[in-house]
């Protein structure tokens, strides 16, 4: 706001804003000296606006607007990120194995601003709603399909933050992971299945609530593949926790009112949960 310097960053490297307005002129000046600028209007929101120049990079990524599920899949083949305008609903792209409402292509962002998401007929073979190979999934509900969220394999880390993931069988899933990439979650709610393969590079899920899903799936369970650092979660009375494929790290977390200990996580996650880290 005001000043001179809106942002500065003093190494190589890229800095991206989102959810900015400026209108001016853009400067970038690189650690060897040279001074990169240009001119161009952009409200963070609609449209999109770049500038990006030799070794120094500032780049300000806009949103483009979605009221339908092909201006989504429009977007991200564009290389654009998405803002939801209005609840979304629609139909699977054609495909065999994880067909899916579209694909989130690496680093991309898809904010929901609060609007809910559903595909219709993706409900068989790991049909998805999205199916993401890393970036961001924010303010979004996720309704329909097999599966909520999908990926066989990352090329940057995922985040999911205020996504709220219900009537699925399976919330998040993956069989495929690459160890270079982690998975982050906060602020979100998964009714149902959660279950991820094994070989991130770390997944740290924060401030979460896992209950029973609702639909024609019903679910209430987790099973990690990854070792996972739960911080401040709460799973529903009654959940089912598979602890047995990986050593879990349980930090300020509750079952119903019951905050999990290392003398009653197994009481409360089941026998699977002894090699669990309390704290």
């Amino acid at each position: 706001i005001g000043g001179i310097g809106g942002v500065w960053m003093n190494s190589t490297g890229t800095v991206t804003l989102d959810y900015c307005t400026y209108n001016g002129t853009l400067k970038a000046v690189h650690e060897n000296g040279t001074v990169y600028t240009g001119a161009f209007e952009n409200n963070g929101l609609v449209g999109k606006g770049y500038y990006a120049s030799g070794a120094g990079q500032l780049i300000i990524p806009g949103y483009t607007g979605a009221n339908e599920i092909t201006d989504i899949r429009d977007a991200f083949a564009n290389g654009e990120n998405v803002e939801l305008e209005q609840d979304v609903t629609g139909d699977s792209a054609k495909g065999g194995y994880s067909v899916a409402g579209f694909v989130q292509n690496g680093g991309q962002t898809i904010d929901g601003n609060g609007n809910t998401l559903t595909v219709n007929n993706a409900n068989d073979n790991y049909g998805c709603v999205i199916y993401t190979n890393g970036g961001t999934i924010r303010n979004i509900k996720v309704r329909g399909a097999f599966c909520g969220i999908f990926t066989a394999g990352l090329n940057t880390d995922l985040y999911l933050d205020n996504v709220d993931i219900d009537d699925v069988c399976y919330t998040f899933n993956s069989d495929g992971a690459n160890a270079n990439y982690g998975l982050y979650f906060t602020n979100s709610t998964f009714n149902g299945w959660t279950s991820y393969t094994g070989g991130y590079k770390e997944v740290k899920i924060t401030d979460c609530k896992f209950g029973k899903g609702t639909g024609g799936y019903q679910y209430a369970f987790c099973r990690p593949y990854s070792a996972t650092t739960f911080t401040n979660c709460v799973f529903e009375e009654g959940y089912e926790f598979d602890a047995s494929r990986t050593t879990n790290t349980f930090v300020n977390c509750y079952v119903g009112n019951v905050r999990i200990t290392s003398s009653n996580v197994t009481e409360l996650l089941g026998a699977s949960a002894a090699k669990a880290i309390v704290r």
